[in-house]
């Protein structure tokens, strides 16, 4: 059997175990599980088969535990910026949406993005450009979508007429 690679000697399988069950995170989850499996004496390639892994990643994930012990392989702070607008706000946000434009004071019957820039920028003084404000659309569960005109019940010859009206010449 090969060693394994923890600097730290006074590691058991009931340490990762016990992380494993407190850990709220599915990755997290699983880095605990393939140590645990690790510190069962499985192979590291049978593993890294079973949990479908990178051939590199049990390798990094032993390196992180011998750098900060266990706790090493615990998910880290996400990058990115943080959102500008507050969870309460982007609710505000979302009942506006569900609104006509115009019961809200504005001129347009049909929410678009620069509408939705100005109207954050106005109600909460916050900068967005419209691609920003595209991502929080879809974030708040929005899609955006282009109108279309619903034609009322009328007469087959009405909707033939008309088809012969409106072709390009």
């Amino acid at each position: 059997m090969k060693e394994i690679g923890f600097k730290d000697k006074s590691l058991t399988v009931e340490s990762f175990a016990r992380l494993r069950r407190a850990s709220r995170s599915d990755s997290e989850r699983i880095r605990f599980l393939a140590m645990e499996s690790l510190m069962r004496g499985n192979d590291r390639e049978k593993v890294r088969a079973v949990f479908g892994l990178h051939r590199s990643a049990l390798s990094r994930w032993i390196t992180r535990v011998n750098r900060g012990g266990p706790e090493g392989l615990r998910e880290k702070q996400r990058r990115g910026c943080p959102r500008k607008l507050s969870a309460e706000e982007e609710k505000e946000i979302s009942a506006d949406l569900l609104k006509s434009p115009r019961s809200l004071g504005y001129r347009q019957s049909n929410w678009d993005g620069r509408l939705l820039v100005r109207r954050i920028g106005k109600r909460y003084g916050v900068t967005y450009s419209r691609s920003g404000v595209y991502s929080l659309l879809r974030r708040l569960g929005f899609t955006v979508q282009r109108p279309t005109v619903l034609y009322g019940e009328c007469s087959e010859e009405t909707k033939a007429e008309f088809k012969k009206k409106s072709v390009k010449t």
